[in-house]
């Protein structure tokens, strides 16, 4: 406490009034005045000295005064209780805790503070070192096990005659057969023209017309037809290999007639093929001697290791494009996700609900630890330093009583002199 403020100098004043208003009395012991001025005083002292002694008392003894003074001391630990019980019943109660909060727009203050450019880039990058810091976490191996498993088990649950049935769907609504067939056009193009093509067409009728003349007979015929020209082999594969590119270049019109005849008999045999129980034990033989010899795991493995060290790559300040790609992504949902929030209002609802529930729990919690913080800081003070607390709060208003005990008193020894002399 400090002294030698104005409550300690009006009680000085109060003394060095009573003194000399009783040497004014010892000289003149027949002035009224002389009385009325004592009287005065010595009330005034008296009502000073009585709440400085008052006041005192709440810190500590008062001239080695034993009895009920030094109250905030010996009463430390009422103190300290009431103090917490204050903090946690008043200041932080649930019905004050909630009635703050609902004055609060979390959701709107929250993204009026997430939507600004700086904000959104640190979000971003925050969002990617949690991935990558996630990814540098994981198994690789494990993961690519269980991965292969899971696609295993999968395509072998899958029923073949589906995969069949979505098979032919795919060709015909995509117009994958309209391409297989075109690339089986461009494969007989390639083997039929040229000098290659028509050599081909020629060993082949050469072949053919040794089969049909293998009896000595017609052999002869043959030989006889050669050696005159009328046939002519070589004549001959011209002629088809011109005829075949003419019917190949007819067939590639999408429009041509024979072309829209051949594929929609190709359909019937494949529609026909692929629903017969032959080919769909083939199928599902042919899919589990696959599922038996693939290997998965390192090709997974592999991949998942390469995508951590293109992540882990922006911390050399070279980013790979898959992190740049991952990055324009990240970005991307964050100003979606503010744009959602701000225009739809059922969302906002749901937001401001788990906000709202998220913010009073917290308080609540921190209910009793504020309790406890102020527990353990008043526990970790000295009577000195509690005193000072608490008096440096309240000072003007002590000072004031103090002082108000010179006045008062002074004052209502002035009116006991006037009904004791006057009346």
């Amino acid at each position: 406490m400090t002294w030698g403020n104005k409550a300690d100098k009006t009680l000085a004043g109060a003394a060095l009034l009573f003194a000399g208003a009783l040497a004014l009395k010892l000289e003149n012991p027949q002035s009224l005045g002389a009385a009325f001025l004592l009287f005065c005083s010595e009330a005034a002292l008296i009502g000073g000295v009585a709440d400085w002694f008052a006041v005192t008392a709440l810190f500590k003894k008062p001239l080695g005064f034993p009895y009920h003074t030094a109250i905030l001391p010996r009463r430390r630990v009422q103190f300290t209780a009431a103090c917490v019980k204050l903090v946690q019943d008043e200041f932080f109660s649930k019905k004050n805790i909630f009635r703050r909060i609902r004055r609060l727009n979390f959701l709107s203050l929250g993204l009026d503070w997430l939507d600004r450019t700086e904000r959104k880039d640190a979000l971003t990058g925050l969002v990617l070192q949690y991935m990558q810091y996630s990814i540098e976490q994981l198994d690789f191996n494990q993961i690519a096990q269980k991965s292969e498993s899971e696609v295993k088990n999968f395509l072998c649950r899958y029923p073949a005659q589906d995969v069949c049935s979505n098979l032919g769907n795919w060709m015909v609504e995509n117009d994958k057969d309209q391409e297989l067939f075109s690339l089986a056009l461009q494969a007989i193009r390639a083997q039929v023209q040229g000098e290659a093509g028509k050599a081909k067409i020629e060993s082949f009728l050469v072949d053919f017309g040794q089969k049909k003349t293998q009896n000595s007979f017609l052999s002869l015929l043959s030989g006889l037809a050669e050696m005159t020209n009328l046939l002519n082999f070589s004549d001959s594969a011209a002629a088809l290999q011109e005829e075949v590119l003419r019917l190949l270049t007819r067939l590639e019109m999408r429009e041509n007639t024979l072309r829209c005849q051949l594929l929609g008999c190709a359909r019937e045999v494949v529609a026909e093929a692929i629903y017969s129980p032959v080919w769909q034990n083939l199928l599902v033989q042919w899919r589990d001697d696959l599922m038996e010899n693939l290997k998965l795991t390192p090709y997974i493995e592999a991949y998942l290791k390469e995508l951590s060290t293109q992540l882990s790559a922006q911390d050399t300040g070279e980013p790979t494009k898959l992190f740049s790609a991952l990055q324009r992504i990240v970005r991307w949902e964050i100003e979606n996700g503010i744009a959602v929030l701000r225009r739809d209002s059922a969302m906002q609802n749901e937001a401001d609900r788990l906000l709202y529930d998220m913010a009073g729990r917290t308080l609540l919690q921190a209910q009793l630890m504020v309790g406890s913080v102020v527990e353990t800081a008043l526990d970790s003070m000295s009577d000195e330093q509690v005193n000072q607390l608490v008096y440096s709060r309240v000072e003007p208003d002590l000072l004031w009583i103090r002082m108000n005990g010179s006045i008062v008193g002074g004052a209502i020894g002035a009116m006991l002199f006037l009904l004791l002399h006057v009346f």
